[in-house]
């Protein structure tokens, strides 16, 4: 009972403090490229390529005003969101497939041109591309 009860407050909150949305199929952003090649998401940004730890296809969330960074303490943080969700666990929730939710996310910050932190990755945490996210989640995210 206490788990379902969490799980509709993160539903509450996701829908009511919302501040950015995933795009559902840009794969890139200004000089930021997303390679979803050989089964791994790979950012390429100035020539240099970083593996993430998510499952493909990946995308780059959009942060509010079609941005797809959001400035924290003078940097870009970007979030990097993984494959749809199952539907099993789509069913605790209310979307359905076709929101092709995620239910992983990873942040990179970028600072002088360069690439400096990548998050480790956040899971069993929805994200829809067609929904808003809980601008908590690009804080969680950044170094």
């Amino acid at each position: 009972m206490g788990f379902y009860i969490i799980r509709q407050i993160a539903a509450l909150s996701l829908f009511t403090l919302s501040s950015c949305a995933v795009s559902q199929s840009s794969h890139s952003s200004n000089n930021v490229k997303i390679d979803n090649i050989h089964n791994v998401c790979t950012l390429l940004f100035n020539g240099k390529r970083f593996e993430s730890n998510l499952i493909p296809p990946c995308t780059i969330a959009v942060y509010k005003n079609k941005k797809q960074f959001a400035n924290v303490k003078g940097e870009k943080v970007y979030v990097l969101v993984g494959k749809p969700a199952t539907a099993e666990f789509l069913s605790h929730w209310n979307v359905s497939g076709k929101d092709k939710c995620s239910d992983q996310a990873q942040g990179f910050t970028i600072a002088n041109k360069e690439i400096v932190f990548l998050s480790r990755v956040l899971k069993q945490t929805l994200i829809c591309p067609n929904k808003y996210l809980d601008e908590k989640l690009i804080y969680t995210l950044a170094r």
